[in-house]
Parts: C-alpha cells; sequence; structure tokens
C-alpha cells in the first residue's frame, strides 16, 4: 500500500464478531453475562487500528432480512445451526461499541456485509483509496487486487494474517480474480454452496489454472482428464453455475454512504 493514498479500513462484523466468540470462550461479567465476543471484537478492532493505521473506517453488518441469496438457493446457509443464546445476548452490545468508538456501522436490506464490503471496497479504490478488507473468512479474497488487501484472523484474535494478490495465489492456487470459479468448483461448506460433487481444492485450482476460468473449462470439457474429473463435472454443471452465482459478491449496490465522511477522529 502506498504510503501517499489515504487507507480505508471495511470491517466485516459479524463475521469477526463470530470468530470471537468462539476464540475466547467463558468469559462472563461477575453476574454471569457473556462478554467474550464484545472483548474479542473490540480487540482486534482496536488492534487494527493501532497497527495499520487507517485514515477511514466502517464496520459493514449483514442485514436481518432474508438476501437474494436465499431467495435464489433455499438451502443457502441453512445447515447452521441456531445462533448461541451468549452470542446474541453480545450483538446489541458490540453495536454500541462501535458506535462509541466513532465507526459508522453499514447495512444493505437484501444483501450480506461481503456484499456490503465489496461495493465499498470497489468505490473507495476507485476514488483514491487503498483498502484493508477485515474478516473472520475467505469470501472477500476475490476482492484483492493492487489497492485491496484483507486481513483475516488465522487463530484466536491476534494472530492475523494479510493476503495480497501473491498471498493469494500461494494459498489458493488461483488468482483472486479466478476466486469466484474455484468455489463454484469447490464449494464452500460454511455457507452450504454445493460446487461440483467430488472436486476438491487440488483439482479446482489445476482446472482454474489449466483453463482460466469456468466457462474455460465447460467450454473445453473434453479436453478434461482424467475422464473421472470430466464426468464430475458434466454431472455436476449446473451446480457450478449456480455455486458460482452464490460465491459472487455483488459489487454494484447501491450504498448511499461516502468514505470521505469516515475520518477517524477517535473514540466518544
Amino acid at each position: 500500500m502506498s504510503d501517499q493514498r489515504p487507507v480505508l479500513a471495511l470491517v466485516d462484523g459479524y463475521s469477526l464478531l463470530f470468530r470471537a466468540f468462539f476464540a475466547i470462550p467463558g468469559l462472563r461479567t461477575t453476574d454471569g453475562r457473556p462478554t467474550n465476543a464484545l472483548y474479542g471484537f473490540a480487540s482486534m478492532v482496536l488492534n487494527l487500528l493501532e497497527n495499520y493505521h487507517p485514515t477511514a473506517a466502517a464496520v459493514c453488518w449483514d442485514a436481518p432480512a432474508a438476501t437474494f441469496r436465499h431467495v435464489q438457493f433455499e438451502a443457502y446457509k441453512a445447515q447452521r445451526p441456531d445462533t448461541p443464546d451468549d452470542l446474541k445476548a453480545q450483538v446489541e452490545p458490540v453495536r454500541r461499541m462501535i458506535d462509541a468508538l466513532g465507526l459508522p456501522l453499514v447495512e444493505a436490506p437484501g444483501f450480506e456485509a461481503d456484499d456490503v464490503v465489496g461495493a465499498l471496497a470497489k468505490r473507495a479504490a476507485e476514488e483514491g483509496y487503498d483498502v484493508l478488507i477485515v474478516t473472520g473468512d475467505n469470501d472477500a479474497m476475490q476482492l484483492v487486487n493492487d489497492r485491496v488487501k484483507v486481513v483475516t484472523t488465522r487463530r484466536g484474535v491476534s494472530d492475523v494474517v494479510i493476503y495480497d494478490t501473491p498471498a493469494v495465489i500461494e494459498r489458493y492456487g488461483v488468482r483472486p480474480d479466478q476466486m469466484v470459479d474455484y468455489k463454484a468448483l469447490t464449494g464452500d461448506t460454511s455457507d452450504n454452496i454445493p460446487g461440483v460433487k467430488g472436486i476438491g481444492e487440488k483439482t479446482a485450482s489445476k482446472l482454474i489454472v489449466e483453463f482460466e476460468t469456468l466457462d474455460g473449462i465447460y467450454e473445453n470439457l473434453e479436453k478434461v482428464q482424467p475422464e473421472r474429473i470430466r464426468r464430475l463435472l458434466e454431472e455436476g454443471r449446473e451446480s457450478a453455475w449456480q455455486s458460482r452465482d452464490l460465491a459472487r459478491i455483488r459489487c454494484d449496490i447501491p450504498i448511499d454512504s461516502d468514505p470521505k465522511l469516515w475520518a477517524l477522529e477517535g473514540p466518544d
């Protein structure tokens, strides 16, 4: 990232809160109220501000209503267990803490926080910002480019890794702009995205490297070897296209927010 360009930090709020909840179990006040997610979330955000010195920041949050992905695919995220009561009890305190830190909280009905992050990252990069996306999962890897990096937790709340384009390639074997097609093949168990049954990470990256895109794979299906993989792709064609639609972050959604208004001024 350039020393001359302003830096916008975009926090995937619920993803980080969820990671914090399970990373720090059992932390409570003297009267028994759970505070582990609140503490972990605060630690991660404050570490972000201290270590990366963004000039502006915002927290992106999942709106409570169903999203377009649930409409397209009824089973989307349907496998997830109910949110633990101890985590539910900390959502509103975390939102109040975000406000006390002076950070805007941005939502978009019908869309997920990932889509809000994607739209804001695209806009900010076009307006001259470098962007740091802070998240607890790998969905945002598809957004990485020369202006956008992803900071994600590896273990706990303090062990983090920064993904730029070379780091994404090293980890997944494909470029960031190929990650959507990669997930179309592998699926994503955390979101119940099916992918192509029988295609794992290594096979997916090999196919994408050879044929560049999902379209390229299916346009050259007769060239795919071995025959077993070709047969899996033939049988999973419809699932692959649907999975790509589900995995793609929408960067074109209307967001009535301006990163220029999010300059950090410190907590209240």
